[in-house]
C-alpha cells in the first residue's frame, strides 16, 4: 500500500502539470496585425522571429544586426517597452 504522502505528492505534481499550460498560455495575434507589425519592424531594420500576446501586450521577438530583442507593443502597435 502506498503512503498518503506519496499519493499526495503524485496528485500535486499531476495538478501542477495540468495547470501549467493554462497559466502560461498566450493568445494568438490576429494575422493582419502580425503582418502590419512585421512590416513596421522590417522598416526599422528588425527581422521578426515570433509574436504573441502577453499580459495584454503584443510581445515580439526580433533580431537586428547580431542582437536579439523583446519588443512590446499596445494593440495600436505603439511601442511600450524594449528589452534585450
Amino acid at each position: 500500500m502506498k503512503s498518503p504522502a506519496r499519493i499526495l505528492s503524485a496528485l500535486f505534481v499531476g495538478a501542477t502539470l495540468l495547470a501549467s499550460p493554462v497559466a502560461f498560455a498566450s493568445e494568438d495575434v490576429d494575422p493582419a496585425l502580425k503582418a502590419k507589425l512585421t512590416e513596421q519592424l522590417k522598416a526599422e531594420g528588425y527581422e521578426l522571429r515570433k509574436v504573441q500576446m502577453e499580459d495584454g501586450l503584443i510581445e515580439a521577438y526580433a533580431v537586428k544586426g547580431n542582437e536579439k530583442y523583446e519588443l512590446y507593443f499596445d494593440k495600436d502597435l505603439k511601442p511600450v517597452k524594449k528589452g534585450e
